[in-house]
């Protein structure tokens, strides 16, 4: 297994990705072609990609980008790949050399993904690896999401 660092993905890493984002996410925050995931990847601010690989294959994948004042991120990793550690190891490396990481986690096991299979809330994943749960809510007409936080301790600071 390796990871990449880049700013810039390559067309072989964006199909693997795109790959993972369209049989992980609920099927409507799937993306239809490659460019309208080329447009999304083009809208995120500052973009630091953490792409993990196996044989060849994309199997996980972190982006961090600057929205409104804040780092943002978003993480996947291959479903055949989970629950071996990726997803914790890439939290921990964009956790370094930041200060806060927020995202958006779905909070209700109601949707289904593109092959029909019910989508599990991460929300005890991302709490497990330090993050706050927030009452700030995602527009509620789209889905159901809250926002998450992590923030650098001090050492002033015991929270």
């Amino acid at each position: 297994m390796e990871i990449v660092r880049t700013t810039n993905l390559n067309q072989n890493q964006k199909a693997g990705i795109l790959k993972i984002w369209n049989s992980e996410y609920p099927d409507f925050l799937t993306f239809k072609t490659e460019n309208e995931f080329d447009n999304y990847l083009n809208s995120l601010d500052n973009s630091e990609h953490l792409v993990v690989r196996e044989n060849e294959s994309q199997i996980g994948w972190l982006v961090k980008f600057d929205r409104s004042g804040q780092k943002w991120f978003v993480i996947m990793v291959s479903p055949n790949k989970q629950t071996k550690g990726i997803g914790t190891k890439l939290i921990n490396l964009a956790k370094t050399n930041s200060t806060e990481l927020n995202g958006w986690a779905i909070d209700k096991n109601i949707y289904r993904k593109a092959n029909d299979e019910l989508y599990i809330s991460p929300l005890g994943f991302y709490e497990k690896m330090g993050f706050k749960i927030t009452n700030e809510e995602f527009d509620k007409t789209k889905f159901s999401a809250l926002k998450i936080t992590w923030m650098q301790k001090s050492a002033n600071n015991d929270d």
